[in-house]
Order: C-alpha cells, then structure tokens, then sequence
C-alpha cells in the first residue's frame, strides 16, 4: 500500500506556496521534542495550509523553498476545503522553538 501512496505523492503537485503549514496533533503525534533536535518522520506526514486554532499542541512547518518534500494533495481533490498538504515519509525537519501554553506549539524547518 505504501508503494501506491509512494507513486502518488511523488506524481502530486509539488508545494510551492510561501505559506507556513499546520498540523494539529494527534495522541499518536511526538511532543517532546527540544529546540535544534532533528526528527525524521517515518510516516507521511499530513499538514494544512489553513490555521484552524485548534486546542490541541501542533506543529507550524516551514517547507523548505526549494527541493522540499511537501506536495499539494488539496490540488488534485480539496475535500471540505481542508487544504492538505502531505510530506513523503522519512522527511526530516529541524525543531526551531517550541512555545508553552496551555498547549504547544512546535516549530520546524523541513531540512
């Protein structure tokens, strides 16, 4: 199944927007992380365009500007104007502050 997703990223529209990206964190999602570490998510990692503010921690990505990872799914089907944007497994990002409120917000800079 992986193989299928793999071919259909790989073919998907590249992200090529200035806009940072969102992911609003599951219980399956790693938080704890500290400032600089580097973490390669194994799995696609699923992301948005839009802010929703949701009470969860989540996630502000920076994609990089060239040769990133980051495809825009939201261009071959926008199902509830979600504006999902998936990176390919194994994409490595850097983590560059994290903010502690009643919730967190990570920052990273795909590397």
């Amino acid at each position: 199944m992986c193989a299928g997703l793999d071919r259909v990223l790989y073919k998907s529209p590249i992200y090529d927007e200035d806009n940072i990206l969102f992911r609003f964190c599951t219980s399956d999602d790693k938080v704890d992380f500290k400032v600089g570490d580097i973490y390669e998510f194994p799995h696609y990692l699923t992301s948005t365009k839009d802010n929703w503010d949701k009470e969860t921690d989540k996630y502000i990505i920076t994609p990089k500007e060239t040769g990133t990872n980051a495809r825009s799914i939201y261009k071959l089907y926008n199902h509830a104007k979600e504006n999902q944007v998936t990176f390919k497994r194994n994409t490595k990002f850097r983590i560059t502050k994290i903010e502690q409120n009643e919730y967190k917000s990570i920052y990273m800079e795909e590397v």
